[in-house]
């Protein structure tokens, strides 16, 4: 998220933005597409950042908390240690440039 120090820096020079959700991308990962599948269409990605992280905090490490669907045939419990990425680009105004970002608790 836009918290750590590379972050604020890109942001500050227009290289970089977050999504209504806080990330940095366009909105989904493959682990959102992932999840959607196996819950049948739920979602974790919300239209503004404080709802999505309220619903992905619980599957932010493996626990009992963790779980979808239980007393189903089809239970399983998601976690997602993801803690960062990266981000490349391609503009006429910029040569290539990539960045790190990492999210801070």
């Amino acid at each position: 998220m836009a918290s750590s120090y590379i972050g604020k820096l890109a942001s500050a020079f227009g290289a970089m933005t977050v999504n209504p959700t806080g990330r940095y991308s366009y909105c989904r990962n493959w682990t959102d597409y992932m999840y959607e599948a196996a819950t049948g269409g739920g979602s974790l990605v919300m239209a503004n950042a404080s709802t999505s992280k309220k619903l992905t905090s619980k599957h932010q490490s493996f626990s009992q908390e963790s779980s979808w669907g239980q007393g189903s045939d089809l239970w399983f419990r998601y976690a997602n240690y993801a803690v960062g990425g990266a981000t490349v680009g391609n503009t006429a105004r910029y040569c290539t440039y990539m960045f790190t970002y990492y999210y801070e608790k």
